[in-house]
């Protein structure tokens, strides 16, 4: 979906989407750009242009909790979150047009086992 188009959506974005461009600079060098299970460098989060949004309205979820079905190895230290989407995120993502991604990782999420909980998610975080 075209960025022009969704603009009305990004700014009807949950309170739990913010940017996270800084804290996400303080992450990557907390876990020393260590390698993905695939063998990348990463931040451990997943890019929310995956569920078509941007990085102003990131909801911060961990790579290895909502796209795979792997236990996430930094468990409840992990500095991204491991939460379970809230109805409101749903839908927004649903009106993004990340359905079928809403439904991926929804079947990913508790793959293994329901995810440790994180503390990384501190409100002053996000703009308002």
């Amino acid at each position: 979906m075209p960025l022009n188009t969704k603009t009305h959506i990004l700014e009807r974005a949950p309170k739990t989407a913010g940017d996270l461009r800084a804290y996400n600079d303080y992450v990557f060098v907390w876990q020393q750009s260590l390698p993905s299970l695939a063998g990348k460098v990463t931040d451990g989060k997943v890019n929310p242009s995956r569920y078509n949004s941007t990085s102003t309205k990131d909801l911060g979820l961990c790579y290895e909790t909502y796209f795979t079905n792997k236990a996430c190895r930094y468990g409840s230290q992990c500095r991204w979150r491991h939460a379970r989407l809230k109805e409101e995120e749903r839908r927004w993502l649903r009106e993004l047009g990340a359905t079928e991604v809403v439904a991926f990782m929804d079947s990913m999420w508790a793959e293994p086992f329901v995810p440790e909980s994180t503390p990384w998610f501190p409100p002053y975080m996000f703009t308002t």
